[in-house]
């Protein structure tokens, strides 16, 4: 069960974070209790929220600035008709416009009605968003997985297209595809585990403290592993 915060329980929430993080707690006594931000519960906000993943709310509010001088007001079916060229000189990311175009795909096709979503429980809530791909924090929240969970999951299913590979007929090519977009949110999700605090269920490792450990597992595997030519068609 997760925790939803409104204007009745917003500060006794914050006082809580605060005992477990000193330098939040010294935020609040210096500044006082931050405001309760509300956005509209639309798919231009999801689109600004997907944005601002990784990034400042600076860079982000400055990419959807550009889109919307591009195209206007932020709408699934503009979104769909915008290349990827389009969308990188709005500065998506390749991941980016892979979720926005996910999103819209999702709201086109009514697999996602958020109009509906506007009076569901929060549990339904995440549940539809997260039916959508979308990777990290909402893998990892989901089924109350956590990081490690989640990774066990897409090894999981990473080993089941390994053994597709090995022991079926199936398209090598469509295995590899398979396997590929497999990769994405696993990727994530570990990188999470490793940087997210203690208390979220990470190892709060630093980013260079990150970026070693999977250098390190590359290496790992590039050692491990044996290295052969592919077999030639000819």
């Amino acid at each position: 069960m997760h925790a939803v915060f409104h204007e009745n329980n917003f500060t006794a929430i914050c006082d809580q974070l605060a005992k477990r993080d000193k330098d939040l707690c010294a935020i609040i006594k210096e500044h006082g209790y931050p405001p309760m931000w509300t956005r509209p519960a639309t798919f231009q906000t999801l689109i600004l929220t997907i944005l601002e993943q990784q990034v400042s709310l600076a860079s982000a509010f400055a990419a959807f600035k550009k889109l919307r001088a591009r195209i206007g007001y932020v709408t699934p079916a503009k979104i769909l008709s915008l290349s990827d060229d389009d969308l990188r000189s709005c500065y998506f990311s390749r991941q980016k416009i892979v979720y926005a175009r996910e999103l819209a795909n999702a709201i086109q096709t009514k697999s996602l009605q958020l109009k509906k979503l506007d009076q569901a429980h929060e549990d339904e809530i995440r549940l539809s968003l997260k039916a959508i791909k979308g990777i990290g924090d909402w893998t990892a929240d989901s089924a109350g997985l956590g990081y490690s969970g989640g990774i066990a999951v897409f090894m999981a299913l990473l080993a089941a297209v390994w053994a597709a590979y090995r022991w079926s007929k199936l398209s090598p090519t469509l295995l590899f595809w398979a396997a590929f977009v497999l990769t994405r949110p696993l990727g994530a999700v570990v990188g999470d585990f490793l940087d997210k605090p203690v208390a979220q269920g990470g190892l709060d490792l630093s980013r260079f403290g990150a970026s070693g450990a999977l250098l390190l597992f590359i290496l790992i595997c590039i050692a491990v592993f044996p290295q052969r030519a592919a077999r030639s068609t000819h």
